[in-house]
C-alpha cells in the first residue's frame, strides 16, 4: 500500500511513529544510557504475558489458512489501566466473535523496535473508533526471546490478541481447532514491516523461505 494513505487494514509500518524518531533505534551507548533509552521506549506500553504461533489444524498447504501470530495479555488492570480500549475491544469480542468483530472494527498497526543487548519489538495500536474508543496502545515483546515468531508476520500477516485465560478456555479440549483459537482473539492485520525485516537480517534470527515470484 502507499504509504501516505493510512489505512488499518493493513496498517501503514510508519503511521504511528513521530517523525522525528528512527524506526529502528541500535543502541551503541554505554550501559546507563542504554537503560535510560530502554526507559523512553516502554514508556506507557505494556508487556505482552505471552507470544505464540497457532498454526491451522492440517498443517501449511495450497488453501490452508496463515498461521496467526498470537499475543496474549493479561485480561486485568495491569493492561487495562494502560490501554482501556482492550477491555472495550475483549467485551466486544464477546458479543460479536472474532470475525464479525474484525469487519466492525478500525484498528491501525505498526511496528518499531529498539536494538542492542536485549532487543524489544513494539506493537502499536491506534483504535479509530467508534468502538473501541479511539485512542493509542503499545505492546512490548521480547525480540530475541521470540525470534522465531517474526518471520511469520515481517511481511504482513494477521496477528490475535487474547488472554491466556481465553485462550487456555478456547483450546482446553481434545476437539479443540485452528478455529476455536482464532475464536478467542481480536484479530487484526498487518503490513509488511521493515523493522521486523532489519531485526531478522541484523541478528540472524529464523526466517521463512520466500517464494518466487512466477
Amino acid at each position: 500500500m502507499d504509504h501516505d494513505e493510512p489505512n488499518p487494514h493493513p496498517a501503514d509500518e510508519r503511521a504511528d511513529e513521530p517523525a522525528h524518531e528512527p524506526q529502528l533505534r541500535w543502541t551503541p551507548f554505554a550501559p546507563e544510557d542504554e537503560a535510560r533509552h530502554r526507559q523512553d521506549f516502554l514508556a506507557g506500553t505494556v508487556f505482552v504475558a505471552a507470544a505464540g504461533i497457532m498454526a491451522p489444524d492440517d498443517g501449511p498447504g495450497p488453501g490452508s489458512p496463515d498461521p496467526v501470530l498470537v499475543l496474549e495479555v493479561h485480561e486485568d488492570e495491569r493492561t487495562f489501566a494502560v490501554v482501556p480500549q482492550l477491555r472495550e475491544a475483549f467485551a466486544l469480542l464477546d458479543t460479536y466473535g472474532a470475525v464479525d468483530l474484525h469487519h466492525r472494527t478500525e484498528i491501525a498497526t505498526g511496528w518499531s523496535g529498539m536494538g542492542g543487548h536485549d532487543p524489544l519489538v513494539k506493537l502499536q495500536l491506534r483504535f479509530l473508533g467508534p468502538q473501541p474508543s479511539p485512542g493509542t496502545g503499545q505492546l512490548v515483546v521480547p525480540g530475541r526471546r521470540h525470534a522465531s515468531l517474526w518471520q511469520h508476520v515481517v511481511d504482513g500477516g494477521l496477528i490475535g490478541i487474547s488472554s491466556t485465560r481465553r485462550m487456555e478456555r478456547a483450546v482446553a479440549g481434545p476437539e479443540a481447532t485452528f478455529a476455536d483459537g482464532i475464536g478467542a482473539c481480536v484479530l487484526l492485520a498487518t503490513g509488511a514491516s521493515p523493522v521486523l525485516d532489519q531485526f531478522i537480517e541484523g541478528y540472524g534470527w529464523p526466517r521463512a523461505a520466500r517464494s518466487s515470484p512466477p
